[in-house]
């Protein structure tokens, strides 16, 4: 009896853990963390599959490690198991993954343009959808950054209406906040310091004042619709730099050029005159200095390949200067310009050349619409150089001659077709935008390719560097 009492004794002073597997259903109030395998037989609402990378899934290796221990079987050396097997197992494995949800199946892989990440796997296309890309969302982590954040989205017309709200209601909040001497403590919550909803200042002189026409270039064309901003700051608020050396580097090639056309002397054989005065360039470095040297000697060969085709054989003349009045939507344009060179082709039509001394080429497509071509074929049209022509105006493709950008023996150049011979063209539709932005002093500013190296990124109010920085 006192051995019985003894045990019952014992047994009720220990504390045994309860039976959580029958009190609670693990499948129903956790997440199960598990591989392919340890998944067959089971099914969720919802299943995600992470790391879909190539390499990770498929994984292609070689398995079994230095000695290959994984060839060795019951009956001697077994054959390597092949990269078409080992992908066909992975992907019975990823089909296993996604059958086990009932609802929603979610795939995640990393797009990384950088290449510092392995490609998404080749199995996400199997899914039969549309990926859709997601960004991570950066919290702000200064009170700046929070203030900027709640005014995007309070001013966000794609977010919810209750969402905004919320926003508007925060930035009242910190609008209020004041230190001891009744300071604002957050600065750009108040809308009133938005420049958004400032009036526009007194220009105090009109860009464009009438009833003097508005004057346009074909560089300025295209750098009015690229950026109005850029174009604005740059020439009328006269802030560009100084000009520099690279300018100068095209001024000095075309006008050899244009020496060799009336002397008939090949252009190449000037160089002695660019061995003149190239070294008072302020190129810096010696070996710099002479690189820029042989690239302009080697440009004016290049011109010389060129224009020793037949198409190229009759100029009418080079550096041709015009003036072109046009009313546009009741405006008032004045536009000039010079062309390089005017010259019949072999089909006795007018073609204008522009020659480049860039170090790229643009694109083919984005010639075609090139303004300045187009507003010196517009010249041509319009009868601005009949006295040259003989009242000829049938126009052949125009061409920018990039004499830098070498192709086999001569430059690279890029066509434009002849405009129609009458009616409003895209030319005359470039032009009348870029007199409208002017006239209406819209100088706003557009995100475009240019940007990266543009003399007025600071401040830009389309830059994340610019903003109300000043």
């Amino acid at each position: 009896a006192a051995g019985i009492r003894a045990l019952v004794a014992e047994i009720q002073a220990r504390q045994i853990a309860a039976d959580t597997a029958r009190e609670s259903d693990p499948r129903r109030d956790s997440v199960a963390i598990i591989t392919p395998y340890r998944a067959k037989g089971r099914q969720w609402e919802l299943v995600v599959l992470a790391g879909l990378q190539e390499g990770q899934w498929p994984r292609i290796s070689e398995a079994g490690g230095l000695l290959r221990a994984d060839l060795l079987g019951p009956d001697g050396l077994q054959t390597a198991e092949g990269a078409a097997a080992q992908i066909a197992a992975e992907r019975r494995s990823f089909l296993l993954a996604a059958s086990r949800a009932r609802r929603r199946l979610i795939a995640i892989a990393i797009a990384d343009p950088t290449g510092q990440t392995d490609a998404p796997s080749r199995f996400i296309g199997e899914l039969g959808v549309r990926p859709v890309t997601c960004r991570p969302e950066i919290m702000p982590s200064t009170l700046e950054g929070l203030v900027a954040q709640l005014r995007r989205t309070a001013a966000d017309s794609s977010a919810g209406p209750g969402l905004r709200q919320r926003a508007a209601s925060e930035l009242a909040w910190l609008a209020t906040q004041r230190d001891e001497q009744g300071r604002h403590l957050v600065r750009g919550a108040d809308p009133r310091e938005w420049w958004g909803l400032r009036p526009f200042s007194d220009p105090g002189l009109a860009v464009a004042a009438e009833p003097e026409p508005i004057r346009l270039t074909g560089s300025a064309v295209e750098s009015v619709l690229a950026c109005p901003r850029q174009w604005f700051l740059s020439g009328p608020a006269s802030g560009r730099p100084a000009k520099d050396v690279r300018a100068v580097f095209g001024t000095l090639v075309h006008q050899l050029i244009a020496e060799s056309v009336q002397t008939g002397v090949l252009a190449a054989d000037l160089s002695e005159r660019l061995a003149e005065v190239w070294p008072q360039l302020p190129y810096g470095a010696p070996w710099y200095t002479q690189a820029q040297y042989d690239q302009a000697v080697a440009a004016l060969r290049r011109y010389d390949s060129w224009a020793s085709s037949s198409d190229h054989a009759h100029p009418l003349g080079v550096e041709v200067p015009f003036r072109l009045r046009l009313e546009l939507n009741g405006r008032q344009v004045l536009v000039t310009g010079t062309v390089d060179r005017l010259e019949v082709d072999s089909s006795n039509r007018l073609r204008v050349v522009d020659f480049k001394t860039n170090g790229s080429a643009r694109s083919q497509d984005d010639v075609l619409q090139m303004d300045q071509l187009g507003i010196y074929q517009l010249a041509v049209r319009e009868g601005q150089f009949d006295d040259l022509t003989g009242g000829v105006r049938q126009l052949a493709d125009a061409q920018a001659v990039y004499l830098r950008v070498a192709k086999a023996d001569g430059p690279t150049v890029r066509s434009q077709p002849p405009l129609d011979s009458e009616g409003q063209t895209w030319v005359h539709e470039h032009l009348s935008e870029a007199a409208e932005i002017i006239a209406t002093e819209d100088f706003y500013a557009n995100v475009q390719p240019g940007c990266r190296h543009c003399d007025f990124r600071l401040g830009c109010p389309a830059q994340a560097v610019g903003g109300e920085q000043q």
